[in-house]
């Protein structure tokens, strides 16, 4: 049974073409859209929008072909990993230039549930025709209770829900 959803969007800068942070009521995960140009300056002083703190993040690409491209990665710091990342491609450690990254954090997420999501959205992404995964080794195979595995699948549907709002359907 489907039910209504209510979608908070918010825009810190007051700009679409800057971060968007997305929530639901009655949830207590937060998707944030970050265009690399906003990673550097990007900080948010109230803790539901914080991203120094564990969660997955995609960064979104094209590749020479013009073929959409998605790295699915998992931090304990997802501000300092994108930090990391934009870096890498700096010094030429890594290979793709990436426009926009999208953050999912949550209240209640551990080690565990993190690398539980990150693999199972590389998993996702690799059975999609519409995203090339560059993600080259995820977590596999994490074990969950029958109780986290519940709570994750209504969290995945959620961050889906949430990500199709902003133009991010992973599963096309």
């Amino acid at each position: 049974m489907a039910y209504s959803k209510a979608i908070n969007i918010f825009l810190p800068t007051g700009s679409a073409d800057g971060p968007i942070e997305l929530d639901m009521l009655n949830w207590n995960g937060k998707v944030v859209k970050l265009p690399r140009k906003d990673v550097a300056e990007y900080s948010a002083t109230d803790e539901d929008s914080r991203l120094d703190v564990p969660g997955i993040y995609f960064l979104f690409s094209t590749d020479e072909e013009k073929n959409e491209c998605v790295y699915v990665g998992e931090a304990e710091n997802i501000l300092r990993r994108l930090k990391q990342h934009i870096l890498d491609y700096n010094t030429e450690k890594e290979k793709f230039f990436w426009p926009t990254a999208v953050c999912v954090k949550g209240k209640d997420l551990d080690k565990a549930l993190i690398r539980y999501l990150e693999n199972y959205y590389c998993k996702l992404v690799s059975g999609s025709s519409r995203f090339n995964l560059l993600t080259q080794k995820s977590s596999s195979g994490v074990p969950l209770k029958r109780a986290e595995l519940a709570a994750m699948t209504e969290f995945i549907d959620n961050v889906n829900m949430l990500m199709g709002t902003i133009g991010y359907k992973l599963s096309e």
